[in-house]
C-alpha cells in the first residue's frame, strides 16, 4: 500500500494500475524525482504460500505452469535484478517505466 500527499491510501494493483500510477507520478521528473515499479509475476512468499501450497492449490499450480512461459513460479530473490538496476545509475534515464518480473506471463 502506497500514501499520497492527501494521506488516502491507494492499494497497488498490478500491473496496469501501477504502470498507469507511475506515468501519472513521472511528472514529478523536473524536479530530479524518478517513479518506476517493479511488476512481479506469480511469486512464492509467505503470504501466498498457501495459495500455492495448500488445498486446492493443484489448480491454481496448473494455470500457473500453462500461462508461465518460464513454467516456474517467481522467488522474492527474482526481483533483486531489477530492484538493483532501478537503484543504480544504469536506470538514470528511465522514468515512469514498470518493469515486469514475471516469467513471460504479462506477454501471455
Amino acid at each position: 500500500m502506497a500514501t499520497y500527499a492527501a494521506g488516502d491510501p491507494v492499494w497497488w494493483d498490478p500491473p496496469i494500475g501501477a504502470r498507469q500510477r507511475g506515468r501519472v507520478l513521472h511528472l514529478s521528473g523536473p524536479h530530479g524525482v524518478r517513479v518506476n515499479g517493479i511488476g512481479p509475476g506469480f511469486t512464492m512468499t509467505e503470504l501466498s504460500r498457501r495459495l500455492w501450497e495448500g488445498p486446492g492449490s493443484e489448480t491454481m499450480n496448473a494455470w500457473r505452469q500453462e500461462n508461465t512461459p518460464l513454467r516456474r513460479i517467481g522467488l522474492p530473490e527474482d526481483m533483486v535484478g531489477a530492484a538493483v538496476f532501478l537503484a543504480s545509475a544504469a536506470s538514470d534515464f528511465v522514468n515512469g517505466q514498470s518493469i515486469g518480473v514475471c516469467g513471460g506471463y504479462s506477454i501471455c
